[in-house]
């Protein structure tokens, strides 16, 4: 959508942005810094409505309540102000409010970067393989309008925190399933490289980016490049972790050097027909940062998930352990080193009958792995169990 057209468009993907009628609004241009943040927030919800106890809590977490909402209405009226433009003041505002609740309501000329992101990424994901050309131009419509992560120069605030890796995850995402698409429509491998480098750029340590592009290099011809780009994933995870390129992976790389110049992906195989890669290896802020996203699933789809902690009795123990422990677990399930001589997993669509199957298969799998012993305890957080508002890693750590 061009300037001309647009009456007010926000960007909060990469770098923030905010043009009234074609002109830019500066960060200085902003009297109340809290009426940014509010239009932010606001906007992240992409016209969700929002409790004002909700932006209370959320901008003056140490006010009362009455000082605070006195505040909240000079700051809406102040966004409000941003917002006109050269429409005359009787016009309805974009900052709507009714029964305690506020959301930002664009008009058909606006553009907001996250709702477009998201509607492009999730149509990619409806059409998938029954229209995959259709998935393939909205895929990378998606990945045209994320220019980075969601508002990366403002904010340690929690909310930014978590958007910002729901919005990366599904940028990941998006980015598999349209290389994917590129490779198989159009044996377009060099695009689809280009866009798996550009993801790993912003996620080195996700190993599932260099196994396709991997395929992809290999298909092309360029054996020395998928090598010299395992290699960069191997030094990586020896160097955060202390472990090596799942099986998966190392298979992948046999391959490459077997099938390299044959035109095809190494490995391939049937739809939906692939070897388990393992669970993924994260630090321990991406941890948390995840299992705030199941959390939200959790309260949305009432989908239960499930934690997981291993303390090691020999702490020299943890890199056997956790190679372990990834080829156990699925792929989607996450792990990581918590502290010294503890391993933390979260298990994504895990009730308690799954656990029940999903232990013994555990400690089978750590025997001989460990020289010392190993205590392993779970939690299944189940909607109904489950208070609005709770921590259940924090719970789970009592």
């Amino acid at each position: 959508m061009t300037e001309s057209s647009t009456s007010v468009e926000i960007r909060m993907l990469g770098r923030f942005e905010l043009r009234v009628e074609g002109r830019e609004i500066a960060f200085e241009d902003w009297r109340s810094k809290k009426a940014l943040t509010l239009l932010m927030f606001l906007a992240a919800q992409a016209g969700g409505k929002v409790a004002s106890d909700v932006l209370v809590d959320t901008l003056w977490p140490e006010r009362d309540l009455e000082s605070a909402s006195s505040s909240l209405y000079t700051t809406v009226y102040n966004v409000r102000r941003m917002l006109e433009g050269k429409r005359s003041r009787g016009d309805t505002s974009r900052i709507r409010s009714s029964n305690g609740f506020y959301w930002l309501e664009l008009e058909d000329q606006d553009f907001l970067d996250v709702h477009e992101f998201l509607s492009h990424s999730g149509e990619s994901r409806r059409l998938g393989w029954e229209h995959p050309q259709e998935a393939l131009d909205h895929g990378l419509a998606a990945i045209d309008v994320y220019r980075g992560d969601f508002l990366k120069e403002f904010g340690l605030e929690d909310w930014a925190v978590s958007l910002r890796e729901t919005y990366r995850e599904v940028y990941l995402e998006t980015v598999l399933r349209t290389a994917e698409l590129l490779a198989d429509t159009r044996r377009d491998y060099g695009r689809s490289v280009r866009l798996l480098r550009e993801a790993i750029a912003l996620e080195p340590l996700r190993e599932e980016l260099y196994r396709q592009a991997i395929q992809y290099l290999t298909a092309a011809g360029c054996g020395g490049e998928a090598a010299q780009l395992y290699e960069q994933l191997s030094e990586l995870l020896a160097k955060e972790f202390g472990i090596g390129p799942s099986r998966e992976t190392q298979r992948l790389l046999h391959e490459s050097r077997q099938e390299t110049g044959t035109g095809r992906s190494p490995g391939r195989r049937d739809r939906g027909e692939k070897d388990n890669a393992g669970a993924y290896v994260c630090s321990g802020q991406v941890f948390e940062a995840m299992v705030r996203v199941e959390t939200r699933r959790l309260n949305r789809e009432k989908r239960p998930f499930a934690l997981l902690s291993f303390w090691l009795a020999d702490a020299e123990d943890t890199a056997p352990i956790l190679e372990a422990l990834r080829y156990v677990l699925r792929e989607g399930d996450l792990l990581c080193t918590w502290q010294e001589g503890r391993i933390m997993g979260m298990l994504p669509a895990m009730n308690e009958a799954g656990m029940g199957s999903l232990i013994p298969r555990i400690r089978h799998s750590l025997d001989g792995s460990a020289n010392g012993q190993v205590s392993i305890s779970y939690q299944v957080v189940e909607p109904e169990l489950w208070q609005a508002g709770m921590d259940p890693l924090q719970m789970f750590m009592r």
